[in-house]
């Protein structure tokens, strides 16, 4: 079995952990920052990232234009290596292409990373959400569907530790607010087989999600519909979403995905 290492192992490469963290701090609200500002959002100290800033240029990943770093296209080649190599993102667009035709609505699909989920699989209709979702794109796991219905199915001590990394930060009056609460919602998540986000990560926005399961029985991933509440309210999206969802869940299923 393979050794699996943490940061306190003697295996482990800080820099390497160093230098991708420099790379994360760009976002869509930060596309241009100084060696100054990537320092502050990675906690490193100015002559680090300035030296992690120079060497990802020299590679082509970052681009310099006086005292602003921004990433370049290479950094996409990344993005494009995982697809490549990823059977789920493969067989399911199909069925997604299907399922937002019937619905007329966006779906997609995501996988857990660390405490976040990372859209794989994405067919948008209308743009609904001032985010900016594409494959790729990252949101905190415990205000999505998709993440809670991930979530749900984790052992219980890592769920409860997942549980205990949020900060809880509200994006509207309708975010949860509490572990307890969060707790709560997971353990009906798990009960009903679904999870319903209204309008807590963003105001005019509903989501269902169900999980995708793989031959093992083990959740791989969560696939959702998003919409809007002009047009479903939450039993609106159960009796007339929620039976698609779950008959694509089981066609994706179905698709000799093991692992």
């Amino acid at each position: 079995m393979q050794k699996i290492i943490t940061p306190t192992d003697n295996e482990f490469i800080s820099s390497l952990e160093k230098g991708l963290r420099v790379l994360k701090t760009f976002s869509q609200n930060r596309r241009k920052m100084t060696i100054s500002e990537v320092a502050e959002y990675s906690n490193m100290s100015k002559a680090a990232s300035r030296r992690y800033l120079l060497t990802f240029n020299a590679l082509g990943y970052i681009n310099v234009e006086g005292r602003y770093f921004s990433l370049t296209a290479k950094i996409l080649t990344f993005s494009a290596m995982y697809l490549n190599s990823d059977s789920l993102a493969d067989v399911a667009t199909p069925y997604l292409s299907d399922l937002t035709s019937m619905v007329h609505e966006s779906s997609s699909i995501s996988q857990l990373q660390g405490d976040d989920i990372i859209y794989i699989a994405r067919v948008p209709t209308k743009k609904i959400m001032s985010i900016n979702l594409q494959v790729g794109a990252r949101l905190p796991a415990w205000i999505t569907s998709m993440g809670r219905v991930q979530m749900a199915y984790l052992d219980q001590k890592q769920q409860n530790e997942m549980v205990d990394r949020v900060t809880f930060e509200s994006k509207t009056a309708k975010t949860i607010k509490t572990s307890i609460a969060l707790k709560e919602e997971l353990k009906k998540v798990k009960s009903q087989g679904y999870a319903l986000v209204d309008q807590e990560i963003e105001e005019g926005v509903i989501s269902i999600a169900v999980p995708i399961f793989n031959r093992n029985n083990k959740v791989i991933a969560g696939l959702n519909i998003a919409g809007s509440p002009s047009v479903y309210n939450k039993k609106k999206l159960v009796k007339e979403i929620l039976p698609a969802l779950n008959n694509t869940a089981e066609l994706i299923r179905s698709s000799n995905l093991s692992s």
